[in-house]
């Protein structure tokens, strides 16, 4: 092909020379013509300049020449540019090429590489989801052995008075004095005393109850119900609980109850292990332990604050506190796993936030909710 461009430009110089020869011949015709008819006029001009007509025939000839070939030396000049052009995109589209595949390359292995991360990390959340349902399970069952403890001191006592309502009739029978009224009276007591039973185990079977993905649950009846549940026990240790919340209207939070019901377990299970550590430490300035809840709204916001009297929280654990198996060295201060799945349900469950602080006596979890209405 650069054969062919040659030839084609050897032989537009060679028509292009001899255009220049016939121009010249023209142009010499002419100045003969106009010399030899206007030899009387011219004659004058040309003895002045001492010029022969011969003399600028030469002259126009070697110019036309000379033109020649310097316009033959561009054409070559050019075509040597063109060929070097030629060679340096040649080499520009082989780089290109080579680059082109280099990073088709490195894309590919980008894409890979992503592909794996993905997959890392799709492995890596499932992993840590599993790992979160099995806390939740492990603090479950921590609860419901807490839960049975509850119950069986909440038990005890209906199960005593209805022992004593029997050994009062089998009394009155022996010494004849049983009446229609001794029965109805014992009778009523002892149904009594069996639906404050029967009221414990509904409220226990619906905190075990299978939570569903997402409902919208009465806040302050389920608080009630939890204390319901464990206010026997906290008063065999000499803990009272005091509940106070705007009753102008009733507190709505989405959500599940059953898991905020464990949330509210492990707190005031933290709280009683608060308080058994101060008296042991000799802390508490009353003997009495006291858990406080208080409910209020804000902003938009159900504000849910858990207080008790038994001890502060140490400055330099107060950010590890909700860390899973953090276990401070006095283990009576927080309970463990317990709190860490609390913040793990209020905050990833019910996109609310839990935190904690000393105050006065004791310390201080605030809870707050989404507003439901």
């Amino acid at each position: 092909m650069l054969k062919n461009k040659r030839d084609k430009t050897k032989q537009e110089v060679l028509i292009l020379s001899i255009l220049l020869g016939v121009l010249a011949w023209v142009l010499d015709t002419a100045f003969d013509f106009l010399y030899s008819g206007c030899a009387s006029y011219m004659e004058t001009f040309i003895t002045r300049i001492s010029f022969h007509h011969f003399h600028l025939r030469m002259i126009l000839l070697s110019a036309f020449i000379i033109f020649g070939f310097i316009v033959s030396r561009c054409i070559a000049k050019r075509q040597k540019v063109e060929v070097e052009l030629k060679k340096a995109k040649k080499e520009l589209e082989q780089r290109v090429a080579e680059r082109t595949a280099e990073l088709h390359e490195k894309s590919t292995q980008l894409e890979a590489l992503n592909r794996g991360l993905e997959d890392r990390v799709k492995a890596e959340l499932q992993k840590r989801e599993q790992q979160g349902r099995i806390l939740l399970r492990q603090s479950k069952l921590a609860a419901m052995g807490e839960m049975v403890g509850a119950i069986s001191h909440q038990w005890r006592q209906p199960l005593s008075t209805i022992s004593i309502i029997l050994q009062r009739l089998r009394r009155a029978y022996k010494v004849d004095k049983f009446s229609a009224e001794l029965l109805e009276e014992s009778s009523t007591e002892a149904l009594e005393r069996v639906k404050y039973m029967s009221k414990t185990l509904d409220n226990f079977r619906n905190y075990f109850k299978p939570a569903k993905a997402r409902e919208t649950f009465q806040v302050e009846k389920v608080i009630e119900e939890t204390i319901a549940l464990m206010r026997t026990q906290l008063e065999n240790q000499q803990i009272a609980v005091h509940f106070d919340y705007e009753k102008k209207s009733s507190f709505y939070a989405a959500g599940c109850g059953s898991e905020f019901k464990l949330v509210l377990v492990n707190i005031i299970k933290n709280a009683k292990n608060a308080i058994t550590y101060g008296r042991e430490k000799d802390l508490l300035k009353k003997e009495q332990g006291d858990i406080f809840f208080y409910i209020s709204r804000l902003k938009g916001k159900i504000v849910i604050k858990i207080s008790n009297n038994g001890c502060k929280i140490p400055a330099n654990i107060m950010d590890k506190i909700f860390e899973p198996y953090f276990a401070p060295r006095d283990e009576g201060k927080v309970t463990g796993i317990g709190l860490f799945i609390s913040k793990m349900i209020i905050e990833n469950q019910m996109g609310g936030s839990i935190s904690a602080r000393s105050e006065n006596e004791g310390a201080e979890f605030t809870l707050e909710l989404r507003n439901k209405t």
